[in-house]
């Protein structure tokens, strides 16, 4: 008989028959090789799939032109995706007469299904911050991470599932749902969670990842962070040299008399915002000869330290206490990330304005 089982563009089971002796056909489709004794088949309850018809000398029978008996299968590409049986069929054909079979095929011929699956992977994990250098990963901070999702395999991702769980997060395991995905396609999804106060510098947080997508197929993997930041605060800051003013010019003179007294210093901690984070208390009359006097302003330490957010910028004034407005003496502005891989507790600085030390405590 002459007829051929294939797959359309679209992944459908079809039968193409082309002989012109046939005039009323048969073809079914089986869960295991169809049994005949004496030109009867005695297998029919292995049959799940059947047509019967007239054709004519180039026929197409299509899947869904049959019937499927039985009821809790769904012959379609998903089904196949998530059934790995073997599927047989066979059919035969009569004359004009329709009394006696005239042709047939052998009978265990594999049935070709579609083997086209998608497959869903983790392409990229991305912390969302307010900077887009902002990777740090703070102890018992919030974190908002961009999970995206490429379907890489060669059929669509249908009713995508993203389950992430940790035991250590309280807001873990979260189930994110996806759209469809074509093959080719991808998709991204936000979670927010805190990262557990208890964990420190360097600890590696584990995510688990499971994808479950077109109702039997899974994909897992893991995704590591690295807690990367650590507290710090400022404990002490020390004023050594006014750099740019000559040695024989002071800085008070008296109203009256041609007498002029060293400066009154002080310094502020300007935090994001512009905000006034501290204010130190003023040492008068300090004494700018360096180096015989190695150290102009050494003020008490900050008690308690001051806690600084590593991604923010600071910046330390140094002033003047005037009767009137106060005279302006340098700028040292800073970032804490920028020491976070040496953990520099010792900051010396030197611009054209001033040369001070600040000191930082990590923990």
């Amino acid at each position: 008989m002459n007829i051929i089982q294939r797959l359309s563009p679209e992944g459908q089971i079809l039968f193409e028959l082309s002989e012109p002796g046939v005039q009323l056909a048969f073809v079914g489709i089986f869960d295991s090789p169809p049994e005949v004794e004496d030109g009867v088949l005695i297998s029919e309850e292995d049959m799940i799939w059947e047509w019967f018809g007239e054709v004519g000398p180039n026929s197409e029978i299509h899947l869904e032109e049959g019937d499927l008996l039985d009821s809790t299968l769904v012959f379609s590409q998903v089904f196949f995706q998530c059934d790995s049986s073997d599927y047989f069929w066979a059919a035969w054909g009569w004359d004009d007469t329709a009394q006696y079979i005239t042709h047939s095929t052998p009978k265990s011929q594999a049935l070709q299904v579609p083997d086209e699956k998608p497959k869903l992977l983790l392409i990229e994990t991305t912390k969302v911050g307010v900077a887009p250098n902002d990777t740090l990963l703070v102890p018992g901070a919030d974190i908002n991470l961009r999970f995206v999702f490429e379907n890489i395999g060669d059929a669509k991702a249908i009713d995508p599932v993203v389950r992430i769980t940790n035991s250590s997060i309280s807001e873990f395991p979260v189930t994110l749902a996806l759209d469809e995905l074509e093959a080719g396609a991808s998709a991204s999804q936000t979670v927010n969670f805190t990262i557990p106060p208890d964990f420190s510098f360097a600890d590696t947080l584990v995510l688990q990842i499971e994808m479950l997508y077109n109702n039997c197929l899974s994909s897992q993997t893991e995704v590591a962070l690295v807690v990367n930041a650590l507290s710090v605060c400022i404990t002490d800051v020390k004023l050594i040299d006014i750099r740019y003013l000559p040695p024989t010019i002071l800085w008070d003179p008296l109203a009256i008399l041609p007498i002029y007294f060293p400066p009154d210093i002080y310094y502020e901690v300007i935090g994001p915002g512009e905000t006034q984070m501290y204010l130190s208390s003023i040492i008068e009359d300090a004494d700018d000869d360096f180096p015989n006097t190695p150290v102009m302003g050494d003020w008490p330490d900050l008690s308690p330290c001051l806690s600084l957010s590593l991604d923010s910028t600071y910046i330390i004034k140094f002033w003047d206490d005037d009767f009137d407005d106060d005279d302006y003496i340098g700028t040292y502005s800073f970032k804490p990330a920028d020491f976070l891989s040496t953990q520099q507790e010792l900051v010396e600085v030197i611009n054209d304005e001033i040369q001070m030390e600040l000191y930082l405590n990590w923990e």
